[in-house]
């Protein structure tokens, strides 16, 4: 009799799991099949609200595939979306603590060594793509304006099975899949005047005019995800045939008071020249 009941229990824990399974894939099917016209209209709304929001928390976590092994830096502050500037605190290998703070087109870093430098990002990445290429992918400003650059969605759900393994996931905070589309790189020199420039060292960088972006969207319906994979500078032996930089944004507290201002300029020392001209001509 005892066997019997333990079969019976069995049974009925399969049959709930057969269920649960045929449920799972039901909702998967249906997050991938978002009609292109709804996808369309969530990438533009996640756009449009995400410019209304002011300020926001934001961590910018990028692995870097340019060397033997992978680097994987994670920032974390405050982003002004409408005045185009952030805050952010980084913890870097074998430097310890960073803070950068990015306002009016320059960047200042504080590091313990250096103290504060300054670096006018437009000047430096006409001068040196090197620069271009390693700075856009840990500036979010410039990253949130492939946002603006999207253009029509080529499709919805999860992102690459690695993304999906260094992120948690390739699901909105709705629970839809992410907006997949590509950025058109030619929409964004109006954005900033560093992307005529930068526009024409990724696409070399990358052999593509568009760049691929995953967008994720909150319960209010504004972008609150942005994954995209950047080339990168070759540096030595990288372990892919191009180098390239995995980033993900996360934007949250959207409308957090933001007061971000630069260091004093007394405090802070001008190295645009050093990476336009670094052998000193």
């Amino acid at each position: 009799m005892g066997r019997r009941s333990w079969t019976r229990r069995r049974l009925g824990l399969s049959g709930r799991l057969v269920v649960f399974g045929v449920a799972l894939a039901l909702a998967v099917a249906g997050c991938a099949s978002e009609r292109p016209a709804d996808a369309r209209e969530r990438l533009r709304g996640a756009v449009e609200r995400l410019e209304e929001a002011g300020g926001a928390a934001i961590l910018v976590e990028a692995t870097y595939h340019n060397q033997p092994s992978a680097t994987r830096i994670v920032s974390t502050g405050l982003i002004d979306i409408a005045h185009r500037r952030y805050e952010v605190t980084t913890t870097l290998p074998r430097t310890g603590t960073v803070r950068r703070v990015y306002a009016d087109g320059l960047a200042y870093e504080w590091r313990p060594v250096t103290g504060w430098t300054l670096t006018d990002v437009e000047a430096a990445v006409r001068g040196s793509s090197a620069f271009g290429l390693g700075h856009l992918a840990s500036n979010p400003v410039l990253l949130l304006d492939l946002l603006r650059a999207a253009g029509e969605p080529s499709g919805t759900g999860g992102a690459s099975a690695e993304a999906d393994r260094e992120s948690g996931g390739g699901e909105s905070d709705t629970g839809e899949g992410l907006i997949h589309a590509e950025a058109d790189l030619d929409r964004l020199h109006d954005a900033d005047p560093v992307w005529s420039a930068l526009a024409g060292q990724v696409r070399p960088a990358s052999g593509a005019r568009t760049v691929p972006v995953g967008v994720g969207t909150d319960g209010e319906g504004r972008a609150n995800l942005l994954r995209v994979t950047l080339p990168l500078p070759r540096q030595g032996t990288a372990p892919r045939g191009r180098p390239e930089v995995d980033v993900t944004v996360r934007l949250s507290r959207f409308g957090a008071p933001t007061n971000i201002t630069p260091p004093p300029p007394e405090k802070v020392r001008d190295i645009t020249a050093q990476i336009t001209h670094p052998s000193g001509d």
